[in-house]
């Protein structure tokens, strides 16, 4: 059954009981989940053990998750760990898209600064790789010890929020586009909006609130469960990047199996960042993996242009009862990773 067939009632207590019960599980363990899962290879894949230096866990083989809307920010922080030959002040706005040196036009040389413990860090919002229904549901990514898998996450609603205000990011809007031309002025074939700015001044200052509320259920229904759906393999809206929306139908809203699945997966990370709690995040960072950094790492390098709307967005969802019940999970797990990191 969908995960909105749900009371909500019923949601929020399933929600309480998996992470309850989880977090009794971490606990336990008497170390936690990152401190198991960092490990040192030997041979290009399998781990050996947790390895410290300077008192310090490694990550040598990182797999950056980059969920939209998350903190891009991160990417500094992560280049700054990994390749510590470059410039301490350096600054990354877009995964993948480095120039180095600064001003040259030139692509940052990773073999050469950074070694190979980049294994994924590139632009665009790729999900993990599918677990294969063929190993009986053995998680080979993860069960091989192969990658350091690090990520920020976002509470649900301000990320849907920052998406909507970030050109609809992840969704294809065409078919507004061909309803109300005045949405994206300039484009004429409306199945050419993707990528291009809408029309956010009108859009909130004059078509009225049927419209606004039209659009943002609308949204809503794209990209609900973002995080949780790239954790298990899947797209976060209904435009991947780079296909086209002709060749991706989208992934249905999460089922309560699912999404406990994800939380296994989840647990696995080596590292999970919470954007609201942004020097937290990198205070634990630094605590977990050491490192020396600029103060760069707490810059917001891709900071909104739009957030003056933000209010009448958050208030439409309200309004509408809107809730990510996926993704609320996924975050309130991390949190209280993250809390039990930290003490």
């Amino acid at each position: 059954m969908a995960l909105t067939g749900f009371s909500i009632v019923t949601v929020l207590l399933v929600s309480f009981m998996t992470i309850l019960v989880i977090y009794i599980l971490l606990m336990s363990s008497g170390t936690y989940a990152s401190v198991r899962i960092v490990h040192k290879r030997t041979d290009g894949g399998g781990g050996c053990g947790p390895v410290m230096l300077d008192g310090h866990l490694i990550l040598d083989r990182i797999f950056y998750l980059h969920v939209p809307k998350c903190g891009s920010s991160f990417a500094t922080l992560i280049v700054q760990y990994a390749c510590p030959g470059l410039a301490k002040n350096i600054t990354v706005k877009e995964p993948g898209a480095i120039e180095y040196p600064p001003g040259s036009g030139k692509g940052l040389d990773r073999q050469k600064y950074c070694g190979n413990v980049l294994q994924r860090f590139d632009s665009g919002h790729y999900p993990l790789p599918k677990i294969d229904s063929t190993t009986h549901q053995e998680d080979v990514f993860f069960s091989k010890g192969r990658y350091d898998v690090i990520t920020f996450l976002r509470e649900p609603t301000d990320r849907i929020v920052s998406g909507l205000l970030d050109g609809f990011h992840s969704c294809n809007m065409s078919s507004f586009a061909a309803k109300y031309p005045w949405l994206y002025p300039g484009v004429r074939n409306p199945e050419n909006v993707m990528g291009h700015r809408p029309n956010y001044t009108y859009l909130f200052e004059k078509a009225g609130e049927k419209i606004v509320g039209a659009i943002v259920k609308y949204y809503w229904n794209c990209v609900a469960g973002c995080a949780t759906k790239m954790i298990l393999g899947e797209w976060c809206g209904d435009v991947p990047y780079p296909l086209s929306p002709s060749k991706y139908q989208g992934t249905p809203v999460m089922s309560l199996g699912k999404v406990d699945l994800a939380l296994e997966r989840l647990n696995k990370f080596a590292f999970i960042g919470l954007t609201g709690r942004w020097n937290e995040s990198v205070h634990l960072w630094q605590r977990l993996f050491g490192g020396s950094y600029s103060d760069t790492v707490y810059d917001n390098t891709r900071p909104s242009t739009f957030s003056r709307y933000y209010d009448i967005l958050l208030n439409m969802i309200q309004k509408h009862g809107l809730t990510d019940e996926a993704d609320e999970i996924m975050y309130r797990f991390a949190e209280a990773r993250m809390n039990a990191l930290l003490k």
